[in-house]
């Protein structure tokens, strides 16, 4: 059930809270995410990547969003907005071989949502738009109404074992763990909460169902965390 958490075939392991009538203390799976310094090894290496590789784009993505891999894999150009810099999320894919692939509604009714991008995400996207519409027009393939595609196929998402493939490889370059796609997800929401974001405005942003979801999945994370919440009650208590 954990493997198939962290291959995003289900949201969560309902098993997490079953009481199997044992006097042996019950242990929550620590999920896997970058530290900040870890992330930053992560993000400048694929801001060094040349923009026609697609693997950095989008894994740039999902570090800087917070979307699931499945919906990454699903969006088409119409759900990005260059003008309002927003971006819909409203389906995902749901099965996807060496030969086909289907595209269905997203997990829960939560996910589906509008987030906002950054200013540096969206000159990204800017000019994989740019590199994509110009291979394909050279090598006559046809326009692609999907943001990433296939290198063998340019009118379809890649395969989500390749991409795990890629992102394997890099992680081995860069002497990092390999903590999952689902894990850049997560270090999105942590990053978020440490800067001092709302807990409602991360659970929007990852289309959780509710605030409490949030909460117990990220809110004991990282000891700076809970250092900065000690601090605010000293602070606190002290101030006159």
């Amino acid at each position: 059930m954990n493997d198939a958490v962290d291959n995003e075939l289900i949201e969560r392991n309902i098993t997490h809270n079953i009481d199997m009538k044992t006097n042996k203390s019950r242990e929550t799976k620590a999920i896997k995410f970058f530290t900040k310094p870890e992330l930053k090894i992560f993000m400048s290496a694929i801001n060094d990547k040349d923009v026609e590789d697609l693997y950095a784009t989008y894994f740039w993505l999902i570090c800087n969003t917070g979307i699931r891999a499945g919906e990454a894999l699903a969006l088409t150009w119409d759900d990005l907005n260059f003008v309002s810099n927003e971006l819909t999320i409203s389906k995902t894919v749901k099965k996807l071989s060496s030969s086909d692939f289907i595209i269905g509604a997203p997990k829960t009714e939560s996910s589906n949502r509008v987030i906002n991008l950054d200013d540096m995400t969206i000159k990204k996207l800017k000019a994989w738009k740019s590199y994509q519409e110009k291979y394909v027009k050279d090598k006559g393939l046809g326009e692609s109404k999907y943001i990433f595609v296939s290198r063998q196929n340019k009118k379809q998402p890649p395969h989500y074992r390749t991409v795990i493939k890629n992102f394997n490889v890099l992680l081995d370059e860069l002497n990092l763990a390999h903590i999952g796609i689902h894990g850049l997800r997560h270090t999105h929401a942590v990053m978020l909460i440490e800067a001092g974001a709302s807990v409602k405005y991360v659970a929007e942003r990852l289309g959780h169902s509710n605030v409490e979801m949030t909460l117990n999945v990220y809110v004991h994370l990282t000891e700076k965390m809970k250092t900065d919440d000690m601090n605010k009650y000293v602070n606190h208590i002290l101030s006159h």
